[in-house]
């Protein structure tokens, strides 16, 4: 599952370098014909689509089940639902800190089918953004094993 992760994530930064929005702010990248949301060319790490973009999922081919976003600053339901009838489930918006110790950008995981986001068994990409610099402060696209 990383290598999709590694491999969406490129494609993204990638269109955003050709369309010449590697450094721009949240604007838009079309990724064949689909509108994915960018801060420097990373995406954001936002699986659904909003009113005004497209989300990943629009860019990812497999069988994947969306559990939800996990943006709450309390313990979110999303994170103890397990992830049934699909091989693949996203939770998405997970705010800094809150599941990645080490890392302070938002972030989405992929779990396998049975586990859940606190059995620490995910692939994830995480990105923080500095508008003031206009820079990607720190980029991961990782697996936790911890749980598998």
């Amino acid at each position: 599952m990383l290598h999709v992760i590694c491999n969406v994530i490129d494609l993204v930064e990638y269109k955003a370098i050709m369309q010449g929005k590697e450094h721009q702010y949240g604007v838009e990248v079309d990724v064949d014909g689909n509108k994915i949301f960018t801060y420097f060319g990373a995406p954001r790490a936002k699986w659904t689509a909003g009113s005004d973009h497209d989300g990943l999922m629009t860019i990812m081919t497999q069988d994947f089940k969306y559990l939800g976003n996990a943006s709450g600053f309390s313990k979110d339901k999303v994170e103890t639902t397990p992830c049934t009838d699909a091989e693949f489930c996203v939770i998405d918006q997970i705010r800094p800190g809150k599941v990645f110790p080490e890392t302070d950008g938002w972030s989405l995981a992929i779990i396998p089918q049975g586990k859940t986001l606190q059995d620490k068994c995910f692939a994830y990409y995480s990105a923080k953004m500095d508008e003031a610099t206009q820079q990607v402060l720190s980029k991961k696209i990782a697996t936790q094993e911890d749980g598998c």
